[in-house]
């Protein structure tokens, strides 16, 4: 970059994932808007404003109705300034999944990203768990896998998969004891698919509880409780059982 300031928006972009906290994110956003002014030029910026795009879809953080077209533009304008920037197609792939482009669309952006820079465990382990999202769970858990080992302080989000895939199977025990691992009690999302685990093992008083929790992180969740499930690309299967293990803990689920 030109200068510092435009490196310390990109680090900003990063510290949004240690609490996913909305304030970041608008910190970051911001910071990053300012950044692509002062130095245009500057790939890596491009593709974290991508990606701040598309994380206020994923998160409902002042989602822009353009937000798929925004997040487009810049992670092209990032490939044009720099065709190795891998956070570019890094960019790219997510959105390929959350706007419901064709399987094999997400995959080669994701690869290509994981060609450029094999070692980075980050985003390894994100598009890993994205694969899995879409139902390519034994693909999934392998990258994630290899990004643990490449790193093996992670982030505990990195667990979410094995959480989401345990409740799949049925085995709501494994799914509740992978939620204490990923430990998010401040991300409803995650708080969402646990309560759905505890209303599916039958214990309703932790699931009324916990669906308690979500609603107070995000009162208005009632309103589309499938939409942070949908807006990842996860298969129909998932999210359907997700929603009958909420309905069971009280949640008034919309048809």
């Amino acid at each position: 970059p030109e200068n510092l300031n435009a490196y310390e928006c990109v680090l900003l972009s990063y510290w949004f994932y240690e609490n996913f906290e909305p304030d970041r994110h608008r910190r970051a956003r911001d910071c990053l808007m300012g950044a692509v002014k002062s130095d245009p030029d500057y790939s890596l910026a491009w593709s974290r404003l991508a990606f701040s795009h598309i994380e206020s879809k994923k998160y409902s953080i002042d989602t822009k109705d353009r937000w798929d077209e925004d997040s487009l533009r810049a992670a092209q304008r990032a490939i044009d300034l720099d065709p190795a920037n891998p956070d570019a197609y890094y960019a790219l792939a997510i959105r390929s999944q959350m706007v419901g482009d064709a399987p094999g669309v997400f995959a080669n952006h994701a690869r290509k990203a994981i060609e450029l820079n094999p070692y980075d465990s980050f985003v390894l382990a994100d598009l890993g768990t994205w694969m899995a999202y879409a139902g390519q769970w034994d693909t999934g858990k392998e990258w994630v896998t290899r990004a643990k080992a490449l790193n093996p302080k992670h982030q505990s989000w990195w667990d979410f998969i094995w959480q989401l895939h345990s409740f799949l199977q049925g085995d709501y025990s494994a799914s509740i004891a992978h939620a204490q691992t990923v430990n998010l009690p401040g991300n409803y999302m995650v708080q969402a698919a646990l309560t759905a685990a505890h209303a599916m093992n039958g214990d309703q008083e932790m699931a009324e509880r916990t669906l308690e929790k979500v609603l107070e992180l995000k009162p208005d969740y009632a309103e589309d409780p499938r939409q942070p499930f949908r807006a990842r690309g996860m298969e129909k299967v998932l999210v359907d059982k997700l929603m009958e293990g909420l309905t069971m803990a009280g949640l008034d689920v919309p048809t």
